[in-house]
């Protein structure tokens, strides 16, 4: 049975179409491709993103207290708890009203801006554990148009968090300097409203932010990576340490699985040969993301930068162009309203597109989908109704979502991407086209 379980998640891959030869010629692929030694280097520290040389620790992030992980022969685990202890002291002051605005009343709106991964991951993360949200708090996020926003709040109770890795950027920066305005011109008097997070701490301060407000994350941390470091403070705001905590720990969980587990039972390997045989042997060209839970509104957004960001790419590590396809094109919209939306394309159109489900296991809405698209329906009264199956899927089952669930998922698409990255021998970690956009926006500034 194509089905493998892991500490309460269930990933079915029974509804798909590869043959055993499929996924024994792409086992062997990643054997050639020393699969198993990329992933050592990548959680012990080694610079695999050779374009920038940096290290790729993203699971560091979630690593155990105890564990030791070397970059330049300073521990970085140590510094990921210090910071994550002083996340956690403002946390607890902000919700517990002994942080105060300027004229004493409690904080009630944290405006978090930013742009990228520095804005999709902890809004969906957010999103997602609204049922454990602060009742007197609630969270904004902007990445453009923020006075729409700012109509709505009083500065005495609202809390800027600015997040930029490296405090240039110019989208966010613009935002920020409006947010600012309009504080002052509203009669803020107090640079505690303002906090920033940032690798650049020094760029931070030089803004206006005071030292003692900016919380550090490193070049080690990819922007899309980052929702498991400070950039996640917002999200720790409404939800507290606590669960903040249990979504470190979902992911630390699948970061054992994915190091430990056999090729053929491993879940995001799996999840990655699957999709390779997708892209490489079946030719198509996406793939749709489809999450059945409200909670998860905003998940296929940020899995679209996760997977478009990281594996678009047409240059190998070695400079060389690529001989076959790599990243596909990623497009999901919540389960329901997909179902009145594009699911007519899916069933009947005349191009393939396999689903990645993201379910609970109660939902049998989603598996009965899943089931049509598979085998097909057929209405000899009226052929025009007929659904032709043919259509592959997977489903990513949980209990419920949970702040370890939902680790749980990400971690699993953070190391599924790694995986194809490997294989299509490319690096996942740069963003050569991301930077190439910034120096144009930068130029058009100073127009």
């Amino acid at each position: 049975m194509k089905v493998i379980k892991f500490n309460g998640l269930v990933f079915d891959y029974s509804r798909t179409f590869l043959s055993k030869s499929n996924l024994q010629t792409l086992t062997k692929l990643a054997r050639q491709r020393d699969l198993i030694g990329r992933r050592k280097d990548m959680f012990t520290g080694e610079k695999i993103n050779k374009t920038s040389n940096w290290a790729v620790l993203h699971t560091a992030l979630r690593a155990k207290r105890s564990e030791k992980i070397y970059v330049d022969g300073k521990d970085v685990v140590a510094g990921v708890y210090e910071v994550l202890g002083r996340m956690e002291d403002f946390s607890d002051r902000v919700r517990s009203g002994k942080y105060c605005g300027y004229s004493g009343k409690p904080i009630t709106d944290v405006v978090h801006i930013g742009i990228g991964g520095s804005y999709l991951g902890p809004r969906m993360v957010t999103r997602a554990l609204a049922a454990h949200h602060h009742p007197r708090l609630t969270a904004h996020f902007v990445s453009d148009d923020i006075q729409e926003t700012l109509k709505r709040l009083s500065p005495e109770t609202t809390l800027f968090v600015v997040v930029s890795k490296t405090f240039t950027t110019p989208e966010t920066l613009g935002q920020a300097e409006i947010a600012y305005n309009w504080f002052k011109a509203k009669g803020g008097k107090s640079a505690k409203h303002f906090i920033g997070v940032t690798v650049n701490i020094a760029g931070a301060v030089k803004w206006g932010i005071p030292e003692e407000n900016t919380f550090k994350f490193w070049d080690w941390v990819g922007g899309r990576y980052s929702t498991w470091s400070a950039v996640g403070i917002t999200t720790m705001m409404l939800v507290g340490a606590e669960n903040f905590y249990k979504f470190l720990d979902g992911g630390r969980k699948i970061d054992a699985h994915f190091r430990k587990a056999p090729l053929t039972k491993n879940i995001p390997v799996m999840m990655a040969l699957i999709g390779m045989a997708h892209r490489n042997f079946f030719k198509y060209p996406a793939y749709a993301s489809i999450p059945y839970p409200p909670q998860l509104e905003f998940f296929p957004l940020w899995l679209q930068q996760l997977d478009m960001e990281s594996n678009g790419k047409s240059v190998e590590l070695n400079g060389k162009k690529v001989k076959g396809s790599t990243g596909p094109i990623v497009f999901g919209l919540l389960g329901y309203d997909a179902q009145h939306s594009f699911f007519q394309w899916l069933h009947q159109g005349t191009d393939i597109v396999p689903i990645e489900f993201v379910t609970t296991m109660d939902n049998r809405n989603c598996i009965f989908q899943a089931n049509i698209l598979h085998a097909g329906e057929k209405n000899a009264a009226e052929p025009q109704n007929n659904l032709p199956g043919g259509r592959p899927s997977t489903l990513l089952m949980v209990k419920e979502v949970t702040p370890e669930t939902l680790g749980m998922l990400m971690a699993l698409y953070e190391h599924k991407i790694f995986v194809q990255g490997v294989l299509w021998g490319i690096n996942s970690f740069d963003q050569c086209g991301v930077e190439m956009g910034k120096l144009i926006a930068k130029k058009l500034a100073k127009k």
